[in-house]
């Protein structure tokens, strides 16, 4: 899974505090699914002229833990702060992605 978001207005205007707070819990959110065998990759800032600030990949070993990915952002109230999208799908080698590439648009 890619997640990418930004803030919106409301995170902007939180003060300093509430907003560490929101992040200690969303801290708490993370080392559940860390135990659950979900260990992100990599997340960061991404730069340039990206329409989103913020990027994490996390490989699910189970594909149904996309679902414990979403009820999880709208339990912590994510999308009150952020605008937020989850990208799921396989990973493939090069070959794997430039069959899939040739076949975009092909019936069957």
């Amino acid at each position: 899974m890619i997640e990418l978001w930004r803030p919106r207005q409301t995170w902007l205007e939180l003060a300093a505090g509430d907003r560490e707070q929101f992040l200690a819990g969303m801290g708490g959110q993370m080392k559940e699914l860390v135990s659950a065998g979900v260990t992100p990759v990599g997340m960061g800032t991404l730069a340039g002229e990206a329409p989103w600030s913020f990027f994490a990949v996390w490989p699910l070993p189970d594909p149904s833990q996309a679902a414990t990915f979403e009820a999880q952002a709208t339990e912590a109230g994510v999308a009150h702060y952020f605008d937020q999208i989850q990208l799921t799908g396989a990973v493939l080698n090069q070959e794997g992605l430039a069959e899939a590439m040739l076949k975009a648009g092909v019936p069957g």
